[in-house]
């Protein structure tokens, strides 16, 4: 699926980086992932919307929770789940964060079986889960980092 999504993606000019667990995993992190999460721009999140139209499960629009509100649509693709962030933010003390986008993190290519797929760095995801509390996510890139003896200051 992430391949197919990529593929799509790369046809049809549209700005993203795979995050969260599947994005984990991609980097070489022992994760199951739960889904594929996709941070796009509001533009891409809207073309990704319309790309995906047969898998749609909650169509794209903009959406707020008590800490996050972006451009969001839900999809299943071959029973896989698939979520789309464009211009993500996230609450902090009562504040909104500015948006985030592949454009405003640094992400890196990685190579599947002859696809280019775009992810976040580790650096910027425990950045995030930081800034938004998740601390068991942070132990394992903190634990990654250690065991590959790459010395990265956050």
């Amino acid at each position: 699926v992430l391949k197919k999504l990529a593929k799509l993606f790369r046809e049809h000019n549209v700005e993203y980086c795979i995050v969260g667990s599947t994005s984990l995993f991609l980097h070489g992190i022992n994760v199951e992932p739960s889904d594929i999460d996709i941070l796009t721009t509001k533009d891409s999140a809207f073309k990704i919307d319309k790309l995906l139209d047969d898998y749609k499960v909650l169509p794209c629009k903009f959406r707020e929770s008590s800490i996050f509100r972006s451009y969001f649509g839900r999809y299943r693709v071959n029973e896989i789940n698939v979520e789309i962030m464009g211009e993500l933010q996230y609450k902090k003390e009562n504040k909104w964060s500015n948006p985030i986008t592949p454009h405003t993190i640094r992400t890196k290519w990685i190579n599947i079986n002859g696809e280019k797929i775009k992810v976040a760095v580790l650096e910027e995801t425990y950045n995030f889960c930081r800034e938004v509390g998740r601390e068991e996510t942070c132990k394992l890139i903190e634990s990654y980092f250690k065991e590959k003896g790459i010395n990265v200051k956050f």
